[in-house]
């Protein structure tokens, strides 16, 4: 085990911890994770590919190649402790990297594997290193074809540092255990390019581009006024995180961290907001991920930064009435995203009203034109996803979105039926508001509708997954989350109980299967699917979960809503990746598994620390 210590404004929270890994970001689409276990690790710059954005890979690890004994997340910097004195610490500006040793004599060794981030050929590629104006620069060439006859691109590292450099140029093969298990790309050679005589104290920046000579600018600039951006970045930390829940320490720094953690993975292109999935491999704007996750930034009063984001989620909306599935584009459809974004639309209009600041964030005008796109949906829904008074969708277009022994769950499914009755009553509501004439319309739409979910969806004290599916997944507390109408609280607590008996984990989370399932697996099996929608919790379906638990009863279901508080706060403070929340668990034991940092994880904690504590009474 490692001491972890999170300081944060004074504060102090101590943890242990199996691993040393961490993550950094600089909000531009880049990041650098430090991690021995998986091939996305090292430092990513935003890269455009066929004109649209994507990631490239250009430093794979910088270290002193010894044991910490503790490491510190301040925040602003990460820095790791070895006996007896020895400090290193990572600080990330734009496509830069600070790199500080202190009290140590030794080498720091650097390697490369510079790559877009899913081009794992060999061949065809050069490395060059040269001194220019004082600086030492890597020029990183990759071709066409592997006799190198016409050149692709040209990437550079610029060094900026007062430490001796050794030309290594080594070819290491390296196996990523994690990406092992996960079934992933798993081994590749990398190159052990060079490394740095530290005399006492060492400064290294690292820069990456591809103009040479704004990387040299910008590097130069990075060396020299380092003090000045760390005290920037320390008042950014400070502003992020000024708002203060009164929780436990514990709890409190878990929450402090999320908030750190989703704002990572908001990032700004072309000045527009948008939040990735997750890192390091989910490095798209998935629509339902980037909705889900919209709520925490609303209860912590991030307003311009949600209004842009909901217009522009609402730009296209698709022939059958649905919003693209994520940004870049892929070949998956979503039955969910379009529900999911006028889900979190009528949770802003809410919660602005519910503030008195309706008026002030969102103009009549904005109103109509969010009547005029929910309107647009509807209609084309109706059209052509829906059969018999309910919504339907295809194989794999739900979040969960993957097949395994014939598990596809197409048809009708029970969170999709609330997303449509959601947008429903929001119609209504936005009719009602306009005043104009279709408020009877959609609430006639709602009330039959509602009707035909109750009557095909619950049975005997049971709400089923499908219409003709009664497989029990934990998306009866998604159905609750997104629409409460659909039952009274009474059937509610009814259909929770049974989802408790039947999902409820021992450490605190919610298997997506029923145990008794041939289908339930008890272990996190990788990239083949078999545990992904079969086994495997997920961090952000148990935080609404306890959401909807503590909203129906929250006495009776107070143990459950406990372990899960715990469950992820621990997730978050002393699992995986440090200081982040990963994507899901194991069923049979808490773990960090899956994506290693997940945007909806960290904002639906966010979201349930607020509805646990922000008004909470003494108990």
């Amino acid at each position: 085990m490692v001491k972890a210590l999170y300081e944060l404004g004074g504060v102090e929270q101590r943890e242990e911890t199996l691993s040393t890994d961490f993550l950094l970001t600089n909000k531009k689409g880049g990041y650098f994770l430090e991690s021995k276990d998986t091939i996305y690790r090292g430092f990513h710059i935003l890269d455009v590919e066929n004109g649209l954005p994507s990631l490239f890979k250009t430093i794979d690890s910088i270290c002193i190649c010894r044991v910490p004994s503790e490491i510190i997340n301040k925040f602003w910097c990460i820095e790791k402790k070895y006996a007896p004195e020895t400090t290193e610490r990572f600080f990330m500006h734009e496509n830069g990297l600070l790199y500080e040793v202190e009290n140590y004599e030794g080498y720091s060794l650097l390697t490369l594997d510079m790559r877009k981030i899913n081009d794992y050929s060999n061949e065809g590629h050069d490395y060059k290193f040269y001194d220019k104006n004082g600086f030492f620069i890597i020029e990183y060439s990759k071709f066409k074809d592997a006799a190198k006859t016409e050149k692709a691109y040209t990437k550079y590292i610029v060094i900026k540092t007062d430490a001796k450099i050794e030309n290594l140029s080594k070819w290491v093969n390296k196996t990523f255990e994690y990406d092992k298990r996960r079934g992933d790309v798993s081994e590749r050679f990398v190159f052990e390019a060079l490394r740095f005589h530290i005399s006492n104290n060492g400064r290294i920046v690292f820069y990456s581009g591809t103009n040479l000579e704004v990387a040299m600018n910008n590097a130069n600039y990075l060396y020299y006024s380092n003090e000045h951006l760390k005290n920037q970045k320390k008042e950014y930390i400070k502003r992020l995180t000024s708002n203060n829940i009164m929780v436990s320490k514990r709890i409190g720094m878990a929450y402090k961290r999320a908030l750190k953690s989703l704002d990572d993975l908001t990032i700004e292109i072309n000045e527009q907001p948008m939040i990735y999935a997750g890192l390091p491999w989910f490095y798209q704007i998935w629509t339902r991920d980037e909705a889900i996750s919209l709520k925490a930034l609303m209860l912590e009063k991030e307003y311009e930064k949600v209004k842009k984001i909901i217009f522009r989620q609402l730009k296209i909306i698709l022939k059958d009435g649905r919003i693209p599935n994520r940004y870049p584009p892929s070949q998956l459809s979503s039955a969910d995203g379009v529900g999911w974004v006028f889900k979190r639309i009528y949770d802003f209009v809410k919660l602005l009203q519910k503030r008195g600041e309706l008026e002030k964030v969102l103009s009549r005008e904005d109103m109509l034109v969010i009547k005029e796109k929910i309107s647009e949906s509807l209609n084309k829904l109706i059209i052509h996803r829906t059969r018999d008074g309910l919504a339907i969708n295809g194989p794999k277009e739900t979040w969960m979105d993957t097949d395994y022994g014939g598990d596809e769950r197409d048809g009708a499914r029970i969170e999709i039926q609330s997303l449509r009755l959601c947008m429903y009553s929001f119609a209504g509501f936005l009719s009602k508001y306009l005043e104009d004439k279709d408020q009877k319309k959609y609430r006639d739409l709602e009330k039959n509708m509602r009707l035909k979910v109750r009557q095909d969806f619950f049975e005997r004290k049971m709400l089923k997954d499908g219409s003709t599916d009664k497989t029990l997944r934990p998306n009866v507390f998604l159905a609750h989350y997104i629409y409460p109408d659909l039952l009274s609280s009474k059937e509610w607590e009814q259909a929770f109980k049974y989802c408790i008996n039947n999902l409820l984990l021992p450490w605190g989370g919610f298997s997506t299967i029923e145990k008794s399932s041939p289908l339930y697996s008890e272990y996190y099996t990788g990239m083949d699917n078999k545990s992904y929608h079969r086994g495997d919790s997920w961090y952000f379906v148990n935080n609404l979960a306890a959401i909807s638990l503590k909203k129906v009863n929250y006495d009776m279901f107070y143990n459950v809503i406990v372990k899960i508080v715990e469950a992820s706060t621990e997730e978050i403070l002393a699992k995986g990746v440090m200081g982040v929340a990963s994507e899901l668990s194991s069923a049979k034991e808490l773990r960090s598994e899956g994506c290693l940092s997940q945007a909806w994880s960290s904002a639906t904690y966010i979201e349930l620390v607020h509805e646990l504590f922000e008004n909470a009474t003494d108990k």
